[in-house]
């Protein structure tokens, strides 16, 4: 990776490297803080079955995002998987410079396995910039209502501006990261004057005999390959030191999610914070396992498209829910309590969610609702009851009129 590279390259890299790492373990440490000071949770039960399952969840058609939207299902496994080849490749690469090569003075980066090698990472390469291109139109030209962030549904602690902006600057980053390499690669390959029998690279050799029509010297072409490694390198360093501070915090959060999610929720309920009638109002209220839900929100707006109480116009956005939560308690420690009910959010606005638990099942990564219990009265005074019951609970009507065929009961 460094051979022909001056010692300055190799230093200046490995120097903003560190610096990189240490930003993403900074605020790897600051979400970590938020998980330690919440309730212990005990989901560390069967720890290689939770793994197998999170896996087999994030496999193509067995993927909650397939379902209801194929376009998004398939553009985000190009970007998924091609982003962990080539992840993985490029640990090879550096174990095999940094560590074979330079400790035990033999590369196993060589013949057969060097073709295969190059070809994988080129063919992934090239489905990740597909699957970029496909959410660059997704969200530019032919957007869903899902990705139409209305003002109502924005976390009091953010701006519609900056979610949007964070959007992009995610998806831009991946953009620069892939685009880059491929150019730096033509370039690396016109200098070299390899061809497609001596590196398996079908777009790296197309891009190699673009420059070379050009008539490009190849000094000329070697300073601009070296232009392009370095906005490589720089955009993949920036991206690794932006992950914990953004939306991209998902690719961990969402497999601990799903990793850590509750198979019978709906089923049964967790046991209770306290037995006094408090509710939620601080980080300690809520486990470990439910603020892990709520880092890996995505604001995909699936929640809010089969949520039977929002559609029907009442007081409630399963999504506002979410970011409103990992807003607020991003920054909040045991000494600014606020409770859930009456505070963030309206009384009106929780009794309106049903508990039926569809905002769950449409959740790609399960992270449906943190649970926000509420404090304080109903909305609607206790002894009023339910329409068609008197105030001390029995039926406006005899029963046996209510049972008859036709009567109210039907």
């Amino acid at each position: 990776m460094f051979d022909a590279f001056p010692e300055w390259v190799k230093i200046t890299f490995y120097s903003l490297a560190a610096l990189s790492v240490a930003l993403f373990v900074l605020g790897a440490w600051l979400r970590a803080r938020r998980y330690l000071k919440a309730r212990k949770s005990g989901r560390f039960d069967h720890l290689a079955g939770r793994f197998a399952a999170a896996v087999r969840k994030l496999t193509l058609f067995r993927s909650r995002i397939w379902r209801r939207d194929m376009y998004a299902g398939i553009a985000h496994d190009l970007i998924l998987w091609g982003f962990v080849v080539l992840f993985i490749g490029t640990v090879i690469l550096t174990i095999d410079e940094e560590v074979t090569k330079l400790f035990f003075s033999f590369s196993f980066l060589r013949g057969t396995i060097y073709l295969v090698y190059s070809f994988f990472l080129d063919l992934f390469g090239i489905l990740f910039l597909i699957g970029l291109g496909m959410m660059i139109v997704r969200r530019a030209f032919r957007r869903s209502s899902r990705l139409r962030y209305e003002e109502d549904a924005v976390p009091q602690a953010a701006s519609m501006s900056q979610i949007i902006l964070g959007d992009w600057i995610f998806l831009g980053l991946l953009v620069v990261v892939g685009l880059t390499g491929f150019i730096a690669e033509g370039f690396r390959i016109h200098v070299d004057g390899t061809t497609f029998a001596q590196e398996w690279s079908p777009l790296g050799v197309g891009l190699a005999s673009l420059v070379g029509a050009t008539g490009i010297s190849t000094a000329a072409s070697w300073d601009i390959h070296l232009g392009f490694w370095w906005v490589h390198a720089l955009g993949a360093l920036g991206f690794i030191a932006y992950i914990p501070f953004s939306k991209a915090f998902h690719i961990l959060a969402g497999f601990g999610s799903l990793m850590f999610s509750d198979e019978k929720a709906g089923r049964r309920l967790e046991a209770p914070v306290s037995m006094e009638p408090s509710g939620l109002s601080q980080i300690s209220d809520f486990s470990w396992v439910q603020l892990t839900h709520l880092d890996a929100c995505i604001r995909c707006g699936r929640c809010e498209e089969v949520c039977p109480a929002y559609l029907s116009g009442l007081p409630i956005s399963p999504r506002k829910l979410i970011l409103e939560l990992s807003a607020r308690f991003r920054g909040m420690g045991p000494e600014k309590p606020m409770p859930v009910a009456g505070g963030m959010f309206s009384q009106e606005m929780l009794w309106a969610c049903g508990t039926c638990i569809a905002c769950m099942e449409a959740c790609p990564l399960q992270a449906g609702r943190a649970r926000a219990a509420h404090s304080g009265d109903a909305p609607v005074p206790g002894g009023a009851g339910l329409p068609g019951q008197e105030p001390s609970g029995g039926p406006r009507q005899p029963r046996k009129v209510w049972q008859l065929p036709g009567g109210a009961g039907e």
